[in-house]
């Protein structure tokens, strides 16, 4: 046993093991299965850079990375989508530098009534987390962090599925 403990510890020495504690969402599905978490079809829907952003963030959570998560899911995931909305409603207009802000009032100006709701919440979450997750000074918990996650996936659950409604998808 004291030769098999030597080697052990010898061989195990640059090796880390993390322990993930349970979350109120699954960690399996954070990690492994993120799709799970949102509407049917919707994550395979999604462009790659946005399933990437979601699956980063699913797993910042399982690793209880919570503003890393944060930024992955709100200042990328939905902000990136939104811009897609835009841009599939409107071609001519160039998205590639717009802020969050910008992209809602032009999506509002466009006066779809199919989206009043939605740009209603992304404005919520615009003002009360993508504003302050945008300045170091805004830490979040591992709780705040699964509840904009959840508000997340909700808004692109509803985004998701007016584009598919409306052949934008």
């Amino acid at each position: 046993m004291d030769r098999i403990w030597f080697v052990l510890r010898a061989e195990t020495q640059n090796y880390f093991t993390f322990s993930i504690s349970e979350k109120r969402i699954d960690s399996n599905k954070l990690i492994f299965n993120i799709d799970s978490l949102l509407a049917k079809d919707v994550f395979n829907s999604l462009p790659d850079s946005i399933q990437y952003d979601f699956s980063e963030g699913g797993k910042c959570i399982a690793f209880e990375c919570a503003t890393a998560s944060a930024i992955l899911t709100v200042l990328r995931g939905v902000e990136g989508l939104l811009r897609l909305l835009l841009k599939k409603l409107s071609p001519a207009v160039d998205v590639s530098n717009m802020v969050w802000g910008v992209v809602v009032k032009k999506l509002k100006d466009l006066n779809i009534a199919d989206l009043g709701v939605l740009l209603d919440n992304c404005d919520r979450i615009r003002d009360n987390y993508r504003n302050p997750t945008d300045h170091p000074e805004k830490i979040y918990d591992i709780e705040t962090a699964q509840d904009l996650f959840n508000l997340c996936v909700g808004v692109v659950n509803d985004m998701v599925g007016y584009m598919k409604t409306n052949n934008l998808l």
